[in-house]
């Protein structure tokens, strides 16, 4: 017995091109609807690009893990293609886990930087649940835009902070955004051109 189900298509690509393909074919469509916002496959595309770009400006090269500690969002999902775009590994942390979990994968995983939110959540705290993982954040100072040096998580450089009102050391929203001027638009082209199928 046969069944069609139509053609099959045997065409495979990365993550990033994807976005970039559905984009080029439907701009102004919605991708994600929630109940209080959303966005179109242009806006995505433009959103995940200056991810990729502030990335970029702190010092993260293509290759290198960045871990993702949010609650589904659309700072989320800018990011996660922000990540992919740049040719980065997206790693992501479950916002369940326990800071004794979270400080094991975390230093395992040799994250460069972690991507979370302070917005409001159900039952969590992410900044909270990140400096009870991470002991030596909770004396750390700054803006978020100095290296972290973190004995725990050594690979560790960066906590950026999509949402919220951020403790010290974590990188706020606006200054990570502002940082994307910083960095063209064709560096990222090149990075994303580069990622292989067979890349992480």
């Amino acid at each position: 017995m046969s069944t069609t189900h139509g053609p099959i298509c045997t065409e495979v690509s990365t993550i990033g091109d994807l976005l970039i393909r559905a984009a080029a074919r439907q701009p102004a469509r919605d991708v994600i609807v929630l109940p209080d916002c959303r966005i179109t496959y242009a806006e995505l595309v433009d959103g995940a690009y200056d991810v990729a770009r502030s990335l970029s400006a702190l010092g993260i090269r293509p290759g290198e893990n960045i871990g993702m500690f949010m609650p589904n969002s659309l700072e989320f999902v800018k990011a996660f293609f922000g990540i992919t775009l740049l040719g980065c590994v997206v790693v992501p942390l479950n916002v369940r886990h326990k800071a004794a979990e979270l400080g094991y994968i975390i230093a395992n995983a040799r994250l460069s930087a972690i991507m979370t939110s302070a917005l409001d959540t159900e039952y969590v705290n992410l900044p909270e649940v990140l400096a009870d993982a991470l002991p030596s954040l909770q004396g750390a100072s700054g803006d978020g835009r100095d290296r972290l040096s973190l004995p725990e998580a050594p690979d560790l450089r960066h906590i950026v902070n999509m949402g919220g009102k951020s403790p010290p050391a974590f990188l706020d929203a606006a200054p990570f955004a502002q940082l994307a001027e910083s960095v063209s638009l064709e560096i990222i082209e090149q990075a994303r051109r580069q990622v292989r199928l067979r890349d992480t």
